[in-house]
């Protein structure tokens, strides 16, 4: 077996084990995370809405986030985590 095998198999095992753990991860921290996400996009849209503060760019940027994790969340959420 030459390093080039080697490596490719390690590198297999590894990135198999590694999303295999981050699955885990995800699924136990799923509620945090998308608290932590709509809490956080909250705030943006505070900061846009009621501060005043922000530009155009800023304006659309938040709204393509707030409609791309609420998508995230609604398939997450009916897919059944």
């Amino acid at each position: 077996m030459g390093n080039v095998e080697f490596f490719n198999t390690l590198l297999a095992g590894v990135t198999g084990l590694s999303f295999g753990v981050l699955a885990t991860i995800e699924t136990s921290l799923f509620p945090y995370l998308a608290m932590i996400a709509v809490v956080l996009l909250g705030r943006a849209h505070y900061l846009l809405s009621v501060k005043h503060q922000g530009n155009q760019l800023s304006r659309i940027i938040t709204w393509a986030s707030t409609g791309l994790v609420s998508v995230m969340l609604v398939i997450q959420l009916w897919v059944g985590v």
